[in-house]
């Protein structure tokens, strides 16, 4: 008769920080991986690639490229400045796996690239990023589905609806300018009088994220408030994207693997997928519980007659969808709650 397999000693021999079935599991889905031919052609795709023979800066690791070197700059994007300045308007750049990157400042290249997302798709690893904090919407999906999606939303991106939403635009940017103002003449540099140093990707992005509430959904986040005054947002869907955006920000090895491989994205009990689980589902929670009060607000007003003056995407999405639902309901002119 077979006797089972008693592994148990091993753990003897090892720390006891170390557990072992995660060890035994890692090192089972590192060996497939590592014996499978989608790995050997990923580490050999770059001697194929045409951007070999574009002009590249020295250095840079196997496992990491340049991603060190340009991040560890004072200033953000002064690596990639001075590679511009060497090699001209366009160059390539190693990260992870030895994997190439093209970068250009060339304004007609960028116009055709943005001009035919079809071609230039976003890489998968880009892609899982996002889904990670948008989940597998527009800005996630490619091909035929995000042709789809991208059809049906075209009318909410008309020149009417983007002049209506101009004055969220104008109001945050004034605000920002404010700021900015404010920061530049209360911190002046030790170093020169004429010029103040400003970290300006936080306020950047608590920018974007108060004009994604209000343009997207008509919600308050107030996030570049939040951050002059140096307090959290306690609301609930403001505290979920911080947790969300803090899991996704930095490198760690698990992290670097899920990107680039993904097979390891099974890998789940780690502390980052916990929070990223727990974000979206309230997220989600908080998406749907919106999407069915603009669902139940617009039938009240399409039954006395009323036209909504809500001007953000999501009524206007919700609207169309309700208009061609109630007229044709056919699958391909319509988008999902979940989309």
């Amino acid at each position: 008769m077979l006797q089972k397999f008693d592994i148990s000693w091993i753990q003897d021999y090892i720390p006891s920080s170390v557990n072992l079935k995660q060890t035994i599991l890692l090192g089972s889905l590192g060996f497939a991986v590592f014996s499978s031919g989608h790995f050997i052609w990923f580490l050999i795709k770059p001697l194929f690639s045409p951007m070999r023979s574009i002009k590249s800066p020295p250095g840079g690791s196997f496992v990491l490229g340049h991603m060190p070197i340009s991040r560890k700059v004072p200033t953000v994007g002064a690596w990639h400045r001075d590679q511009l300045r060497k090699y001209g308007h366009v160059f390539v750049y190693k990260v992870f796996f030895n994997q190439d990157r093209l970068c250009t400042t060339d304004p007609k290249a960028l116009q055709h690239v943005l001009n035919n997302s079809f071609i230039y798709q976003k890489p998968s690893e880009n892609r899982y990023i996002l889904s990670r904090l948008l989940g597998n919407g527009l800005l996630f999906v490619e091909g035929d589905v995000h042709k789809r999606q991208r059809r049906i939303m075209n009318p909410a991106f008309g020149t009417l609806h983007i002049r209506e939403m101009t004055e969220i635009f104008v109001t945050k940017s004034n605000e920002l300018r404010d700021v900015l103002k404010k920061l530049s003449t209360s911190n002046p540099s030790q170093e020169t009088a004429e010029w103040t140093p400003i970290e300006m990707l936080s306020h950047l992005s608590c920018t974007t994220l108060d004009i994604i509430g209000l343009a997207g959904f008509d919600y308050h986040f107030d996030s570049l408030d939040h951050l002059v005054r140096g307090d959290r947002d306690e609301s609930e869907l403001s505290f979920a994207f911080s947790q969300i955006l803090n899991a996704i920000g930095g490198f760690t090895l698990l992290g670097i693997l899920k990107m680039w491989f993904p097979i390891f994205r099974l890998i789940q009990f780690d502390r980052r997928s916990r929070i990223e689980r727990s974000s979206q589902k309230t997220i989600q929670t908080i998406g749907r519980k919106l999407v069915e009060e603009r669902k139940q607000m617009l039938k009240e007003d399409m039954e006395k007659g009323q036209v909504s003056k809500a001007k953000d995407l999501l009524t206007l999405l919700i609207r169309a969808n309700l208009v061609e639902g109630g007229t044709s309901g056919q699958r391909d002119k319509t988008l999902s709650d979940e989309e």
